[in-house]
């Protein structure tokens, strides 16, 4: 009799251990194919989600923007060339160089692979110039660098990323500021020159009071801004008093809402211009008086 319960005992025993076992082995299993499945999910660029859980929604692009990386054709570069500057701009440099590193990596982020970001650290001489050598660039600093394959733009921070005022000195001290942080605008518009290769960039004439791209107002062109990006046309400002001529890539001269006058020169620079080919929109002042 005590044989036998010791082989039932045995037996028992050795049923609770192949039970466990099949446990353990059934939970590495199921850890395993889960490792598996998410190893698959993340190279699923297409079924990625990207959430921005902060109050401003700082880490979201624009719409258009948005637009713009879903459609780009392959890999773009953005080469980050960054340097401190000298006073008085050195802090409100600083501000905008750092404003454009956060959206330069929200941009990669929503790109889901389709740009490549990086950091050239301007005090490795030897790197930089190794760089510049590969893009075809020399003498270039504070700025992004477009690229994409044989295709370059450069943004430069002053002017293109950001426009600086640089104060006034004493007896009237007036510290420097930033005038316009423009950085993803200008981003987006030199992604689709270096992809898009032919000239497709509208030019907005500003300096005589006309509308303004970025306002949101009934009384401003962000949605006409945004539906020309959408569209896949690059948007830019031109300032015939600070600009030079009208920019060879311009496929479309907007003159919108102008509240001064135009001076006959540049007036005979852009029919010059639309007659050996360009393309001029004008618009109407907001709220021009009737004729009486």
């Amino acid at each position: 009799m005590r044989a036998g319960a010791e082989k039932g005992g045995a037996r028992q025993s050795m049923g609770q251990r192949l039970w466990i076992a099949s446990r353990v082995g059934l939970t590495m299993g199921l850890a395993l194919v889960a490792v598996l499945l998410i190893n698959w999910l993340a190279a699923r660029p297409d079924l990625r989600v990207r959430m921005d859980w902060t109050a401003t929604g700082q880490n979201t692009v624009g719409e258009a923007s948005a637009s713009v990386l879903e459609r780009l054709p392959g890999t773009v570069t953005l080469d980050v060339f960054f340097r401190p500057e000298d006073p008085p701009l050195n802090q409100v440099a600083a501000i905008a160089q750092d404003r454009t590193l956060r959206l330069l990596r929200t941009l990669r982020d929503a790109s889901l692979d389709r740009i490549d970001l990086r950091h050239n650290d301007v005090r490795d001489t030897a790197a930089i110039n190794q760089r510049l050598v590969e893009l075809r660039l020399r003498g270039f600093e504070n700025c992004v660098v477009v690229s994409y394959g044989e295709q370059r733009e450069v943004v430069a921070l002053n002017g293109g990323l950001a426009v600086f005022d640089p104060g006034a000195p004493p007896p009237n001290p007036r510290p420097a500021r930033i005038v316009e942080f423009s950085a993803e605008r200008a981003l987006i518009s030199a992604m689709l020159k270096v992809t898009r290769g032919a000239a497709r960039e509208v030019y907005f004439v500003v300096g005589f009071g006309e509308l303004k791209l970025d306002d949101k107002t009934n009384r401003g062109l962000s949605a006409l801004d945004r539906q020309l990006a959408e569209d896949g046309l690059g948007v830019s400002r031109w300032n015939p008093l600070t600009d030079g001529p009208i920019p060879e890539d311009c496929a479309c001269l907007s003159l919108i809402g102008p509240t001064d006058a135009l001076s006959d020169g540049l007036l005979d620079a852009i029919e010059v211009w639309v007659r050996s080919g360009g393309r001029l929109v004008l618009g109407p002042p907001p709220e021009t008086p009737a004729l009486k």
